[in-house]
């Protein structure tokens, strides 16, 4: 299939507006993208709804590129074929190059090269865009100056995207041949004999296989120059359930409708022989499907992997019961809630920070990251169960090996002091023979979520205490720093006021001696985290107030002197002549001023809690800006109120504050 096309169709249509043919085909040559190759394609095309091209008739592509990573290398690939409506139909034809130009000397100004180089020419043939009909693959080398074959197909043959019929592949290796020859019936089915020949560790293998209609019921392998027999593997469970099942017993399964890839499975772990033994021949046969499928994006992905395999077996579909499902269902939110509580306690930065500072915490923070590895593997497992695998998995074959996670006893390691230690979670689920596997793994998963809801509230309970003896730990230095720097501004305060000294004199004895002391026995004996972290905080703010007081002070010493004196004007003395003479103007004002910044010095001195503290010394400074205000303009009328009036209230009042 093509990819990337429509990166090109704006310019396909301003470039080609006139290469329209009397069918409405437009013919397009120029940079083209297949498969993720740059190269130059020549085709046409047709413009359906939306502008997307579809192309239709002859097809050729063409593209060599130097290796960006090394220079020598050279690539070349030529296709040819034919698209009816972005299908490809017909005869195809890949040629695929790599040339290796080495410079073995220069002489003369001449380079003296050698060349090595690999050609594959793959014929293939498509109907409705798969594979049908007859392929054939012819791969070479040439090296020291000679052409030599790499490999062959022989009898390749496609129907519909599956292969079919007898075929064999072989590619040349020294003096080995590997080689995978065997049958296929309808729909790609494996059937009959296969033999497979590979090297492993500089050895000829031969292996042969016995499938009968998708089912792998044997394998042997030989070594070839020993004769020796190395792995025979007789799958008697298949044979035995394709006899029940031809002699129409009544049992739990039945072959399934589903096609499936080269591994035969039947609930086979990835140890166990009857998988093991499947692999390497596997992998030559699928490495063979990618070399003349790599083209066709439906069956290979730009990784250069199988997606969708021409080959198949077949698989026993097994009943499932409602019940079964629903603990399925269970056992996979089960497990999500236990794999989510171990990572996110795993996670915690504040126990790996805190882990050396208890044996406890060193164990429980080693428990949880064992726990982390160890459900890994179980979530392997959950997941199979949990999706469409289940029905093809015989439990008794999948859980004949047991289960490397399912421990009645896991040993945790961890140091502490420079010591190692080992403490053993002991689990007594395991020991009931009677449950079924889905049981069994849902019973084990119980028991160890109660041991990580255990560990976990300990571990949380400890960061908890740790972390709250930090933050009434920083509090408690914050609190000694500040108060004895405010000491110092106290002790050392002095002013020629009097009335001012005396203000400080008091907030030192009412705020900074006795609440602070009545706020420090409520501390030192409230033993509620939460309580106590409060009032440290209220000692922190009297002490932050009692400082912002005693650097506000400095400016209202003589504060009151400054007013009288923006009010008295010097003037001559009419009785004495006297030229200095100095009158105190707005008499009333200054006098009804005077009476309430005494009052408010007086509220300042009495107070006894710090959260009203900073409201008098508001009181004083929206007093001396109301005296500066008063003392322009014409005050007569609020002179004559102030006259007849004593209530300090009233006062105020008159005064607008």
């Amino acid at each position: 299939m093509i990819s990337n096309i429509s990166v090109f169709r704006f310019l396909v249509l301003l470039y080609f507006l006139t290469s329209i043919d009397v069918f409405g085909q437009a013919s397009y040559k120029g940079k083209f993208n297949f498969n993720g190759i740059e190269g130059v394609g020549d085709f046409k095309y047709t413009l359906k709804d939306n502008n997307r091209a579809i192309l239709d008739g002859p097809f050729s592509f063409s593209s060599i590129r130097v290796d960006s990573l090394d220079k020598r290398r050279l690539y070349k690939l030529n296709i040819s074929g034919t698209y009816s409506s972005n299908q490809k139909e017909e005869k195809w034809t890949y040629e695929d190059e790599t040339h290796l130009v080495k410079i073995n000397d220069v002489k003369d100004f001449s380079a003296l090269i050698s060349l090595e180089s690999n050609n594959k020419i793959l014929s293939a043939s498509y109907k409705d865009n798969l594979p049908h009909g007859p392929w054939s693959l012819r791969e070479n080398v040439f090296r020291d100056e000679n052409l030599r074959a790499k490999s062959r197909s022989y009898n390749l043959r496609f129907s519909e995207g599956d292969i079919l019929g007898d075929f064999k592949f072989e590619e040349y290796q020294g003096e080995d041949i590997i080689q995978v020859s065997g049958e296929t019936i309808q729909n790609g089915v494996m059937d009959g004999n296969w033999e497979f020949n590979y090297i492993i560790d500089g050895k000829l293998i031969k292996e042969s296989r016995r499938y009968e209609n998708g089912f792998l019921i044997g394998l042997n392998k030989v070594e070839a120059e020993s004769g020796l027999i190395i792995e025979e593997v007789i799958y008697f469970n298949t044979i035995n359930k394709l006899n029940d099942i031809a002699e129409g017993k009544k049992v739990g399964f039945r072959i399934a409708d589903n096609l499936f890839g080269l591994m035969f499975n039947d609930g086979f772990r990835d140890l166990s022989t009857e998988y093991s033994g499947q692999t390497q021949g596997n992998k030559v046969l699928e490495d063979f499907l990618i070399k003349i499928l790599s083209y066709d994006t439906l069956f290979v992905n730009q990784q250069n992997e199988m997606i969708q395999y021409p080959i198949h077996t077949k698989r026993f579909k097994y009943d499932i019961s409602e019940e079964e499902l629903k603990d399925i269902e269970a056992l996979k939110k089960e497990f999500d809630k236990l794999e989510n509580d171990v990572k996110v306690l795993a996670s915690r930065n504040a126990l790996a920070i805190n882990r050396f500072r208890k044996d406890s915490l060193s164990f429980a923070y080693e428990f949880f990251q064992y726990n982390v590895e160890k459900l890994k593997a179980f979530k392997n497992v959950v997941d199979i169960f949990s999706s469409e695998d289940i029905y093809y998995i015989d439990q008794s074959i999948f859980s004949r090996e047991g289960f490397s996670f399912l421990t009645a006893v896991d040993t945790i390691s961890y140091e502490f002091e420079e010591k190692q230690f080992f403490k053993e979670v002991e689990y007594t689920s395991l020991a009931d023979n009677n449950k079924n596997l889905i049981e069994l793994f849902r019973s084990y998963l119980m028991e160890k979520q109660n041991k990580v809801n255990e560990v976990g509230a300990y571990i949380m309970k400890e960061l908890a205490q740790i972390r709250q003896s930090e933050e009434l730990e920083s509090v408690e230095n914050e609190i000694l720093d500040i108060k004895t720097r405010i000491d110092s501004l106290y002790n050392s305060f002095y002013s020629d006021d009097i009335s001012i000294n005396q203000a400080v004199n008091e907030i030192k004895k009412n705020i900074l001696i006795s609440e602070f002391n009545d706020l420090n026995e409520k501390y030192s004996l409230t033993s509620v985290y939460e309580e106590r972290f409060a009032t440290g905080l209220e000692i922190v703010e009297l002490l932050e107030v009692a400082e912002s007081i005693i650097l506000e002070m400095p400016k209202f010493v003589n504060a009151w002197s400054e007013v009288r004196e923006q009010y008295t004007e010097v003037t001559l003395d009419p009785f004495t002549f006297n030229p200095t003479f100095r009158v105190l103007r707005k008499r009333r004002i200054v006098e009804a001023g005077e009476r309430v910044y005494n009052t408010y010095l007086e509220n300042l001195r009495n107070e006894e809690t710090y959260k009203n503290i900073k409201d008098h010394l508001l009181d004083i400074e929206n007093l001396l800006f109301k005296m500066k205000e008063l003392r322009e303009g014409n005050t007569n009328k609020l002179e004559r109120r102030l006259s007849t009036e004593s209530d300090i209230s009233q006062i105020k009042k008159i005064l607008g504050l």
